[in-house]
């Protein structure tokens, strides 16, 4: 089963993060990600790449300890490995940006542990995971993307319905990463 990270405001990205990324890499070799929220905007990164990479890329970045960030270390459940596979996956209705493996976004994005009812979406792309199908079709839909923006409070209580036990985070670049499903908390940052 995948990793998803949520690193809050107020937490460097610190040792305890790239152990964290280290450890379950063992068991999730088949892509990393991550988004950073900077100046109103989300940075996005991912590729089937070792956490020693990812861990650079982040580096690079200098993120500091007031932007939120996303992470994610995935095991392949569907679709193929390859980095447009990789989460986060920007919540869009065109294909190419929903799965752009390195860009800065306007729009939010999403990192998801556990499997998708398949009844939550078409499989039109097979070489794609049921994570992409879910934020590309659901998620992107003009009306769930307004509501998710304007009524983040009756967005998560109806997801919370539809996704049933799956760990969602999704991050904005304006308002609160808001988290569905239950996380466990070490040290202030939360684990799917």
């Amino acid at each position: 089963m995948c990793l998803a990270i949520f690193k809050p405001k107020g937490i460097p990205f610190n040792d305890f993060l790239i152990e964290s990324m280290h450890n379950s890499y063992y068991s999730n070799q088949d892509g990393i990600g991550f988004a950073l929220k900077r100046n109103n905007s989300i940075i996005v990164k991912k590729g089937v790449v070792t956490p020693e990479i990812a861990v650079k890329w982040i580096e690079d970045l200098d993120p500091k300890a007031d932007e939120e960030m996303l992470i994610h270390l995935r095991t392949s459940t569907q679709g193929k490995i390859m980095a447009k596979n990789c989460h986060p996956f920007i919540i869009n209705r065109s294909v190419e940006k929903c799965v752009d493996p390195d860009t800065i976004s306007d729009f939010p994005v999403l990192i998801h542990n556990q499997v998708f009812s398949s009844g939550l979406y078409d499989n039109t792309h097979p070489e794609y995971s049921d994570t992409f199908h879910v934020t590309n079709q659901l998620l992107a839909d003009p009306s769930i993307l307004s509501l998710m923006r304007s009524n983040t409070k009756l967005f998560i209580k109806l997801m919370d319905g539809v996704f049933g036990s799956n760990k969602v985070a999704i991050m904005f670049p304006v308002k609160e990463t808001i988290l569905l499903g239950t996380w466990l908390v070490d040290k202030e940052v939360h684990f799917s």
